[in-house]
């Protein structure tokens, strides 16, 4: 195989593509990893380097069938249990406890990735609803590779260092997986409660619930431009319902502009309008 040499032309129409498809924005400093990320798809299509990829994608109309293969490759998913911990005590202490009982709670995390942000929110509400079936999470992502990993459920021991001794315990089961190696499980009881969809946030608008008690849209818009991040925001917070949550990245908080939110807490924004 050839050195790959994407020239910046390429690059830039490639993005450009991406970014029309996904939002997400890869300047010219992103030109390396581009390379390094599609190098195994350039392999796996018998391709000499990557422009004989961007010719195979651009000249023969095969864009719109390879964007879910370049979205997958491409992002990062970078996601832990318990990230951002101040969140999370937010939604124990100040969310749950407000929620008047005889609803079931509804929450949805937005960018989920491989599932931990949505199954840490379910501990939580696991043990404040004391295992009743008051509670529903959705997690969606743009990805649908992350998306079959977070329906199994099955984490390493080292990425389940973030969760408190007593929900690991009690909230996940070992087990060992095709290669003999020890890894960690959801239990059963919890992931009833969470559901995965694939989603695109650069909808017009949305196919989920009206009405979420708390939506998680967290490290996301940092990959959006600022016309596209405000786009979101709106549309997001179209499926809050009055008195409901909106919770971002803390990096984020000054992407947030929307006129029916207040903010609340760091990065943490309660709507106020219908």
């Amino acid at each position: 195989m050839h050195d790959i040499d994407l020239t910046p032309d390429l690059h830039q129409r490639f993005c450009a593509a991406l970014t029309r498809a996904s939002g997400i924005r890869l300047g010219e400093n992103k030109r390396t990893l581009v390379e390094t990320r599609l190098r195994k798809r350039v392999q796996e299509l018998g391709l000499a380097d990557t422009t004989a990829y961007m010719g195979w994608v651009f000249q023969r109309d095969n864009l719109a069938a390879e964007m879910p293969v370049i979205i997958n490759l491409l992002t990062t998913n970078k996601t832990d249990f318990f990230r951002e911990p101040a969140h999370y005590e937010y939604l124990r202490t100040r969310v749950l406890p407000a929620h008047l009982g005889g609803e079931t709670f509804t929450f949805w995390s937005a960018a989920s990735a491989t599932g931990e942000e949505a199954y840490s929110a379910a501990m939580l509400m696991a043990e404040h609803f004391h295992g009743a079936p008051a509670y529903t999470i959705l997690g969606s992502d743009i990805s649908q590779n992350v998306l079959s990993r977070a329906r199994k459920g099955v984490y390493y021991a080292n990425q389940l260092r973030d969760i408190p001794a007593h929900l690991a315990a009690k909230y996940t089961v070992p087990g060992k997986n095709a290669k003999g190696h020890e890894v960690f499980r959801i239990t059963a009881d919890l992931r009833e409660h969470v559901r995965f969809s694939p989603m695109n946030l650069m909808l017009d608008s949305y196919p989920v619930y009206r009405g979420f008690h708390a939506v998680f849209l967290r490290n996301v818009l940092i990959y959006f431009d600022e016309a596209v991040q405000r786009q979101v925001i709106g549309r997001i917070v179209n499926h809050i319902r009055p008195g409901g949550y909106l919770f971002v990245g803390h990096s984020e908080t000054m992407q947030v502009r929307d006129p029916r939110l207040i903010q609340c807490a760091s990065a943490i924004y309660r709507k106020e309008q219908g």
